[in-house]
Formats: C-alpha cells, sequence, structure tokens
C-alpha cells in the first residue's frame, strides 16, 4: 500500500520457523555459545546464543533463511572478503523478509519513519535495522 507503513506486511517469528521448518533447518539454543557470537550455523542447524533476546532470535532466524537460500557450502575455508559479500546478502535478505516492501512506503509516510519506529514494529534490534538501510543506500535518519 503506497504512502503508509504496512504493520500487516511485517513476517512474524512464527512465520520465520515455518520457512526454517520448510528449508529443513532445525532451531537450536545453548549457553555454550561465546559471546560476541550469536549464533552458529552448519549442517541444516542453527544454535542461538541462550539469553539474546527474542529480537535478536528473529533476525538471526530470518538471516539463517537468507544464508540457506543464497549460499552453498561453508564459509569456514572462504577468504574473509567473500564472508563479508555474503554476510552483507544474508543481512539484506533478513530486512526484506522481515518487513517486506518498506521502500514503497517511503515515498509518501503520514509520519516519520526512523529505525527505531521499524525496530519496534518489526520486533529486531535497532542496529539490525541500521545495518540494512546501509546497505540498501537508503537516506533513512534517526527523526530528532
Amino acid at each position: 500500500m503506497r504512502g503508509s507503513y504496512d504493520v500487516d506486511g511485517i513476517a512474524s517469528e512464527a512465520d520465520l520457523d515455518v520457512m526454517l521448518r520448510h528449508l529443513g533447518v532445525a532451531v537450536l539454543t545453548s549457553s555454550d555459545i561465546p559471546p560476541p557470537l550469536r549464533d552458529l550455523y552448519a549442517g541444516g542447524r542453527v544454535a542461538l546464543r541462550r539469553g539474546q533476546g527474542r529480537e535478536w532470535e528473529k533476525w538471526i532466524k530470518a538471516h539463517v533463511i537468507g544464508h540457506r537460500l543464497l549460499h552453498t557450502g561453508n564459509q569456514l575455508d572462504a577468504p574473509l572478503s567473500w564472508v563479508r559479500y555474503q554476510e552483507r546478502q544474508a543481512d539484506e535478505f533478513a530486512g526484506w523478509l522481515i518487513w517486506g516492501d518498506l521502500r514503497e512506503s517511503l515515498d509518501d509516510p503520514p509520519y516519520p519513519i526512523t529505525t527505531r519506529l521499524v525496530a519496534s514494529e518489526a520486533r529486531v534490534p535497532e542496529g539490525c535495522v541500521e545495518r540494512w538501510w546501509q546497505i540498501v543506500g537508503s537516506g533513512l535518519r534517526e527523526a530528532g
């Protein structure tokens, strides 16, 4: 819907769980993942670090779906530049998956659309929204 921010277009965590199951990805939680890592993904399983919050878990699930659909193999032997490229792709994919066609809503919004607003409505960390906006090249700035 042009000219408004369609909150109904935001993917829920339940939606992401269904997608992961359909893709054959098992989701586990673990206390054994050391910070600063938030997850480990390998062999069709993603282990989420316990205690980091639902917002981070939702973002990571969408990010993992991006990896599952866009990439093959693993990153262990890949050059760092390739790993960064794949992480950027997975972050961009996660943003589009979670909040859908937000770019259409930016043409004439009825109120300021900020990273804080998108993060709050989508229930993801604001830093993830900021990173996504950097990737897609938007001019979104925090209203203040």
